[in-house]
């Protein structure tokens, strides 16, 4: 699992972009995936807040199903990603 709490900055993060490539499940701030198409839920897992990082990776190490759901989706997206 990898989270990726940045809350500012510009362009793509390739932080998310490397993770997902690797089929890692993602936790991540809305910002970090400005400028993609990633679903939050389906492809990696939103978290704004301390607590909702903390809330997410518990979550994820709890529910193994859906720590690999989610990884495997984000691979899937990652894999027609021009830049990736």
């Amino acid at each position: 699992m990898i989270m990726v709490p940045v809350r500012f900055g510009s362009g793509t993060k390739i932080k998310v972009l490397e993770s997902l490539a690797n089929g890692r499940p993602v936790i991540a701030a809305k910002h970090a995936v400005r400028g993609t198409d990633l679903v939050s839920g389906v492809h990696y897992v939103e978290a704004d807040s301390v607590q909702e990082f903390v809330e997410a990776a518990c979550e994820m190490s709890e529910d193994h199903e859906r720590a690999k759901g989610i990884a495997r989706q984000g691979w899937e997206w990652a894999r027609v990603f021009p830049a990736v």
